[in-house]
C-alpha cells in the first residue's frame, strides 16, 4: 500500500508541477521567435554615446554620413537634405512597426496595424493642414504607410480643397471623420488623433492576451502626456477653456479624473501644479523651472518625452518575454527617432554640441 501512494503522490507533484509551468508558459510561448529577434535588433539602438558623437557633426551632411552603417541610411541617401533625412529616418520608424508585424503572433498583428494607424492619421493631418490652411502640401514630405497606399496618397496630393479630400475617404474607416466639418485646424487634428488611439486602445483590450493590461498602460501613459501638452498650447494660444474639451484624448488613466480641472487652467504654471501627486508631477516641475526662464513649451515635451521612455522600460526587466518586450522595442526606436530629429535640427541651426544633447533623451 505504501508504494502506491508514494507512487500517487509523486504523480501528483510532477501534475502539479507541470500545471504551473504550463499555466505561466503557454501565454508566452507563441513569442519566444518574435523577442528573440527584437532582443537582438535592440542591441542596434542608438545609445548616448553614439549620440554624443553624432551632435559634434558640422553639418547634416556629415551626421547622415556618420549613420551610413545603421539601421537608416545606406550610401544612395548620402545627398539628403534636412527635410529628406526628417522622411527617410520616420520611414524607418514604420518599416520597423512593419518588420515587427511579421515575425509576431497574429493577435499581435491586430494591435501593430493599430499602431500603424498612428502613422496614417499623420499623414492625413499633413495633407488636410495644407488644403485647410492654404499652403503648399511640397512642404511636407510624405509617403505610403498602412492604408494609405501609393495610389491614395497621389489622389491626396491632387485633391485641391477639403471637400475633394473628404470624398478620397468615404469608404475607409476614416469615413466618419471625414465628412464632419471643423471649425479649426486643431479640432481636427484632435477628432483624428482621438479616433485612432481609442481604435489601438480597444484593440489590445480586445485581444485579451498576456499582458495586455500592461499595454494599454503604456498607451494611456502616451495619451496622457498628448493632452498634457495639448492643453499646454491651448493655453499659450489663449483658447476659450469651453473649447478645450475638444482637443482632449479621452481614455481611462488616473489623470483623466483632473480633465474638468485641467482645461480651466489660466495659465501654464497651473496645469503643472494640478498634475501634483501623479505620475508627471516630478517631470512638470522640472519643466517649470526652465520654462519660467525662456516660456519654452519645449522644456514640457523633452521631460514627458523622457518620463514615458522610462515608464515604459522601466518595466522591461520583469516583462522580457511575451508581447510587452515588442512595444517596449518600438517605444525605444521612436525615441531614438526623436533623438535624431533633434540632433540635426541643432545642428542644421549651428547649435553646440553641449546644447544639442540638453534635447536629447
Amino acid at each position: 500500500m505504501e508504494p502506491i501512494l508514494i507512487v500517487a503522490f509523486s504523480a501528483f507533484l510532477v501534475a502539479t508541477v507541470f500545471f504551473f509551468v504550463f499555466r505561466h508558459v503557454n501565454p508566452v510561448m507563441p513569442f519566444f521567435y518574435s523577442n528573440a529577434i527584437i532582443q537582438s535588433r535592440s542591441r542596434n539602438i542608438i545609445g548616448k554615446k553614439k549620440l554624443s558623437e553624432l551632435s559634434e557633426s558640422r553639418t547634416v551632411h556629415e551626421l547622415i554620413s556618420h549613420l551610413e552603417a545603421s539601421d537608416y541610411l545606406g550610401e544612395e541617401n548620402i545627398k539628403t537634405d534636412l527635410k529628406g533625412f526628417h522622411s527617410l529616418i520616420e520611414k524607418s520608424f514604420v518599416e520597423s512597426i512593419v518588420d515587427l508585424k511579421e515575425i509576431s503572433p497574429k493577435r499581435v498583428s491586430r494591435i501593430l496595424d493599430a499602431y500603424l494607424m498612428l502613422w496614417e492619421v499623420k499623414m492625413i493631418k499633413a495633407v488636410y493642414r495644407s488644403r485647410f490652411s492654404g499652403a503648399d502640401a511640397n512642404e511636407w514630405i510624405l509617403f505610403p504607410v498602412g492604408s494609405i497606399t501609393t495610389d491614395l496618397l497621389d489622389r491626396m496630393n491632387q485633391a485641391t480643397d477639403i471637400k475633394r479630400l473628404r470624398g478620397l475617404f468615404s469608404k475607409t474607416v476614416y469615413s466618419g471623420i471625414m465628412k464632419k466639418e471643423y471649425k479649426s485646424l486643431e479640432e481636427f487634428e484632435s477628432e483624428i488623433d482621438r479616433f485612432a488611439f481609442e481604435n489601438l486602445l480597444e484593440e489590445t483590450k480586445s485581444t485579451r492576451m498576456h499582458d495586455s493590461k500592461l499595454i494599454c498602460e503604456m498607451i494611456n501613459t502616451k495619451i496622457d502626456v498628448m493632452n498634457i501638452m495639448a492643453l499646454m498650447k491651448a493655453v499659450s494660444r489663449k483658447v476659450p477653456a469651453e473649447k478645450r474639451s475638444n482637443l482632449l484624448i479621452i481614455n481611462d488613466s488616473g489623470l483623466s479624473k483632473l480633465h474638468s480641472e485641467l482645461i480651466k487652467a489660466g495659465k501654464i504654471e497651473d496645469i503643472a501644479k494640478l498634475c501634483k501627486g501623479t505620475l508627471f508631477e516630478d517631470s512638470l516641475m522640472k519643466a517649470l523651472a526652465g520654462y519660467e526662464k525662456d516660456k519654452s513649451l519645449y522644456h514640457f515635451e523633452k521631460e514627458l518625452r523622457k518620463l514615458y521612455k522610462n515608464f515604459v522600460q522601466e518595466r522591461e526587466l520583469s516583462h522580457s518575454i511575451g508581447p510587452y518586450p515588442l512595444f517596449v522595442y518600438l517605444a525605444k526606436k521612436e525615441n531614438e527617432f526623436h533623438n535624431l530629429l533633434s540632433i540635426s535640427k541643432g545642428i542644421h541651426a549651428k547649435m553646440g554640441r553641449a546644447e544639442i544633447m540638453e534635447m536629447v533623451t
